[in-house]
């Protein structure tokens, strides 16, 4: 989508095609921000939650159940032009896909439980890296630049934790 749109930006819009309303510059700085916003609070309401709830599970029950109901009202109606039809061919993918989400999830609400946010947030930074080393074991190749990013973001997530008294 990304270089469909960049192309088309750069071209004046590509063969036949309308320009986009918005600069992809903008649509993804917007989205990024949307993003982050609604993973903040998240976040923080979730460490809020959990023990009033007394369980990570019962929240994440909740969440998923949520957010399922949402998702496939989203798929039912076409709204955005996302449809049932778009996922076709690759639904083993997606349920294993959203399984494996299912339990990150899961294991996040309930490590809330036990400690600081930041140090939560620091453990969640890791996964990119782990991804990268799947990919490496399963004979794939990875942009040593890409390596790095990671890693600076991981040390500074872990800077940011460095304090807590679980780090």
């Amino acid at each position: 989508e990304l270089e469909r749109r960049g192309g088309a930006a750069a071209s004046g819009g590509g063969e036949g095609r309308s320009p986009a309303l918005v600069p992809l510059w903008l649509e993804v700085t917007l989205w990024f921000i949307v993003w982050y916003g609604s993973s903040v609070v998240c976040t923080n309401t979730t460490k809020e939650i959990v023990p009033l709830l007394g369980s990570g599970r019962v929240l994440t029950l909740i969440q998923l159940c949520t957010s399922s109901l949402l998702g496939g009202s989203v798929l039912l109606s076409g709204v955005g032009g996302l449809s049932m039809k778009s996922c076709q061919g690759f639904q083993s993918k997606i349920w294993t896909l959203g399984t494996i989400f299912s339990l990150s999830f899961l294991c996040l609400n309930v490590g809330m439980k036990y400690m600081h946010v930041s140090m939560a947030m620091v453990l969640r930074a890791t996964e990119p890296l782990f991804a990268v080393i799947i990919i490496v074991l399963r004979g794939g190749s990875v942009a040593l630049n890409l390596v790095g990013t990671l890693v600076m973001i991981v040390v500074g997530a872990g800077m940011s934790a460095f304090n807590e008294p679980e780090f």
